[in-house]
């Protein structure tokens, strides 16, 4: 039972207004037609009528808090360490630019990829902390090649330095018909950097990534090159970056709050 509810909850998170409105209006059979149209495999049929009546009170509880969310004050999202300790899933920050930080959870662990999603469908799409494709940003990254030797890779697993590549190169695409640009980046030594996170200091090793396009495509007017910032723990966990995609895009700041929250246990 509780499985259906945690399936039901990410596919309501999903749901446009129009199906929205089809379930306020029909109720449980619109609910069953849309978990078909969702390819999800969760027959009602079975469930004591009771418990259906439970499902419906769960879901119109959802509705109304999205509506609350979707018009609240637009502010930072925040955790508390014991609200973090006490999440079934991990969590993290996210702060795109100069909007509000969000919290997204990890809905997805496929073939070493995490996949966060947030209550508004955006989706993040990590490899080893490196953000290989995005879906429900303004700017989002569709792929990216060779992560095989992504010397995150190394650090992630306490390679020595000297086992660690110094550069990097691989092919990118991003929306706005963006495709196939060459990049090569190169890694700073580390630094031992402090962060602060959930009202605690973690001491971490800091890289800096310089990352360059290697092709002139439609940039020649712009700055070619940026920044991508990494923040480990002493165990060689990522708990924190920033990242962007391009040089005109958004930094992409990720907290990693369930990570770091366990370093604390």
């Amino acid at each position: 039972m509780l499985m259906i509810f945690k399936s039901l909850i990410l596919i309501l998170l999903q749901l446009n207004s129009i199906q929205w409105k089809l379930l306020r209006a029909v109720g449980v059979k619109a609910l069953q037609m849309v978990l078909e149209h969702q390819h999800h495999l969760i027959n009602l049929q079975g469930l004591h009528p009771m418990k259906i009546v439970y499902i419906w009170q769960i879901m119109k509880i959802i509705y109304y808090q999205t509506l609350k969310i979707a018009f609240a004050e637009q502010v930072d999202a925040q955790k508390t360490l014991a609200e973090v300790q006490q999440s079934e899933v991990d969590i993290i920050s996210v702060k795109r630019g100069d909007r509000p930080a969000a919290i997204m959870a990890l809905a997805y662990l496929e073939r070493g990829q995490h996949k966060w999603v947030s209550n508004d469908n955006a989706m993040l799409i990590m490899h080893k902390g490196r953000l290989i494709r995005s879906l429900g940003l303004s700017d989002n990254r569709l792929y990216l090649s060779n992560l095989g030797n992504d010397p995150l890779n190394f650090i992630a697993t306490n390679t020595p330095l000297e086992g660690i590549p110094s550069t990097w190169f691989r092919y990118a695409d991003r929306d706005g018909d963006e495709y196939g640009h060459p990049i090569r980046s190169s890694f700073s030594l580390p630094k031992e950097q402090t962060i602060q996170a959930l009202n605690l200091e973690v001491y971490s090793n800091y890289y800096v990534e310089t990352v360059n396009y290697e092709a002139p495509a439609n940039y020649t007017r712009l700055n070619k090159s940026w920044k991508n910032h990494f923040w480990y723990s002493k165990d060689g966990e990522l708990i924190k970056s920033i990242q962007q995609i391009s040089p005109v895009s958004e930094p992409l700041e990720v907290t990693y709050l369930s990570r770091i929250a366990r370093l604390n246990q």
